[in-house]
């Protein structure tokens, strides 16, 4: 249970209600972003309207886990009374389970209003009035065109027509787009059909069916949970078609999401979900030809074909794995499975160069800005890792049933041989891991055109926008803007610049498990200790899922972390002089550092529900991942 404050000293994480044709992600009290199709644009948004008055909002999710309930009340400042025991309104927020409608059920003892946000691109009709067969309603209509331009590249191709029903004590007020709520109890209801004549009749059905059913049953819906079960959210950013969507920001899924993910849904019971998943996946990727890095959840949009990369071919296989071995496939599945899993891995033996695979363009450091784009043509050593634990993923699940696992057996054996050998050499520096290595600059040809946000803007403080970039004579990605302009901006980063960040020495040590990694991970151990001990002692910059890449590595890999420990005595002498109390054994340091994390992993995801103010560090504001929630789960309830 959350409590939001409208003086803004408390946000409320962004939580989604989804049933796999209508996404609503709900701040609080606030709808703050409606789809209708899960891929498709943002039709607005309904804020509550404190006039002034400073109130509070409790938040908590109903027991079915498809559902919110919001009590706002008045702040002992204002009643002045000393605590807060008034409550004003009451919203009961639930979805439905197969129908694409939201329902928000509306009790107050005082007038309130709502406030709706709608963009420009949205048409709109009211009707005080509308008739929807036995039943009449204060409507408004809100409607998208097909060719509508979103979310960066992506158009509707079409038409979507979305219905706000207001009844009982609601009205709509045209004059400042404000929804009204007077003393009776009323229903604000969201509906959505492609077809406008089967919107008008299912909404007859289903609006008289709620009718019908009345306040009472209403009222059994009101119990809540003190704590929301994680996949219950990635469970409503499943769209129909099986794909989950990465975030509120994003409206399509992305492939470096697919392996926390599915292995949230499988080790939940969830198997069909993971399949659904995962075949949706495989069946575009036979028909692209490609993995691709992104893909639209449903037929609603359309989206320029984005280029395959090694981060999507190696997800998708650890992903694919995981799901084969813990479900029981039929032969056209598994076998539809296994040709796409031979192509990825085909794919991705071929991106090696000098033992290293280039940046993702679609990684989340590179469009948030912590990665400049001139890196792209360098080695990644996340990437690197993460491509290496697929292909030995791929390669153990075909000899342990037989099967074939390329053209030539062994010549992938020299590719993953060189690499594993060379990746110390590529990206450590004075024994630290570094994110990328500047060399592979040289036998890589870098695309004259990508899409992404120009540099030269982000740095000056531009507009930003997700644009084709060209690439100029210096090495700078820019905008048309800028690139017309060129000869006034400053120089490219240095290429020689080595990066240190904490997420690939995490990745290094859990899926490759090098030395000098699996040492500095215990390094970054000892900063949770700090903070845990002192809370003026603030924690390094962490990207997302730093915590739960963190708890997972110390988990799995405790055994070799003792043993690191137990044949290094200086290394476990200047660890133990941290840690706080001392540990007097390398197992008794080790689970001290662990539950260091675990605390701190446990407190952020509690301040967001898991729906991860993970990624808070990173300049997009509080965006809900998928990954970072399935990844912090998995790792909180790893034994």
């Amino acid at each position: 249970m959350a409590v939001w404050k409208s003086d803004g000293n408390t946000s409320l994480p962004l939580l989604p209600l989804g049933n796999g044709k209508l996404l609503i992600w709900e701040e609080g009290a606030g709808l703050y972003n409606v789809r209708a199709g899960y891929s498709s644009p943002h039709l607005f948004s309904m804020t509550p309207d404190f006039g002034g008055c400073y109130h509070e909002v409790e938040s908590a999710p109903l027991i079915d886990g498809r559902g919110m309930r919001h009590r706002l009340y008045y702040s002992t400042e204002t009643i002045g009374i000393p605590s807060r025991t008034l409550c004003d309104l009451e919203l009961i927020d639930s979805i439905e389970e197969s129908e694409p409608i939201f329902v928000r059920r509306v009790e107050g003892i005082t007038d309130f209003r709502f406030r709706l946000s709608i963009p420009s691109y949205v048409r709109t009709v009211y009707h005080p009035s509308y008739r929807f067969g036995r039943l009449r309603a204060d409507t408004l209509f809100l409607t998208v065109p097909v060719g509508t331009g979103f979310d960066s590249g992506l158009a509707t191709i079409r038409e979507q027509t979305v219905a706000l029903v207001l009844s009982g004590g609601l009205c709509y007020d045209p004059s400042d787009s404000t929804v009204c709520s007077g003393m009776e109890p009323g229903e604000l209801s969201i509906l959505w059909y492609d077809d406008p004549g089967e919107l008008v009749r299912a909404a007859d059905r289903l609006l008289q069916s709620f009718r019908d059913r009345g306040w009472d049953e209403a009222a059994d819906g009101k119990t809540v949970s003190d704590s929301a079960d994680p996949v219950d959210y990635l469970l409503a950013m499943q769209a129909e078609c099986g794909a989950v969507v990465s975030a509120q920001r994003v409206p399509y899924a992305i492939a470096t999401d697919l392996p926390a993910v599915c292995r949230l849904f499988l080790q939940s019971g969830h198997t069909d979900v993971a399949r659904r998943m995962l075949l949706y996946w495989t069946r575009q990727t036979e028909r692209l030809g490609f993995v691709p890095s992104v893909l639209l959840c449903g037929d609603h949009a359309a989206c320029p074909p984005c280029r395959s990369d090694a981060s999507a071919e190696a997800a998708y296989l650890l992903a694919s794995v995981d799901l084969c071995e813990n479900v029981s496939l039929d032969d056209r599945e598994g076998t539809l499975l296994y040709r796409s899993m031979r192509e990825a891995f085909a794919s991705l033996l071929h991106r090696f160069r000098e033992g290293m695979i280039p940046f993702d363009p679609h990684m989340q450091a590179v469009e948030a800005g912590l990665l400049d784009l001139e890196l792209l043509s360098q080695g990644s050593a996340e990437a690197t890792a993460l491509s290496i634990r697929a292909a030995e993923a791929f390669a153990a699940y075909c000899q342990a049933r037989r099967l074939r696992i390329a053209k030539d057996n062994k010549g992938y054996l020299a590719i993953l041989q060189d690499a594993v050998c060379r990746y110390e050499k590529n990206f450590l520096l004075k024994g630290r891991v570094m994110r990328n290595a500047p060399k592979l600059e040289a036998v890589t040809r870098r695309p004259r055109f990508i899409r992404g946000i120009c540099s030269h803007c982000r740095r000056s403080g531009a507009y930003l926008a997700y644009d084709t970039l060209e690439l100029d004579k210096y090495g700078r990605y820019l905008c048309r803007r800028c690139f017309a302009d060129c000869r006034n901006l400053p120089e490219r980063t240095d290429p020689a610049l080595r990066i240190c960040a904490p997420r690939a020495t995490v990745l290094a040590a859990l899926l490759t498990e090098t030395p000098a990694a699996m040492e500095q991970l215990l390094w970054l151990a000892v900063e949770y200790d700090h903070r845990r001990h002192s809370a003026e002692s603030p924690l390094s910059m962490r990207e997302g899922e730093v915590d739960a890449l963190l708890l997972l590595a110390l988990c799995q890999r405790s055994d070799a972390l003792v043993r690191l420990l137990s044949e290094d005595g200086e290394a476990f002498a200047r660890l133990q002089r941290e840690v706080e109390p001392a540990a007097q054994t390398p197992e008794a340091l080790l689970e001290l550092l662990t539950d260091s994390v675990r605390q701190i992993l446990q407190w952020e995801s509690n301040r967001g529900s898991y729906s991860a103010l993970l990624y808070d560090i990173i300049p997009l504001g509080a965006a809900t991942s998928a990954s970072a929630t399935a990844l912090a789960t998995i790792a909180l309830s790893y034994e």
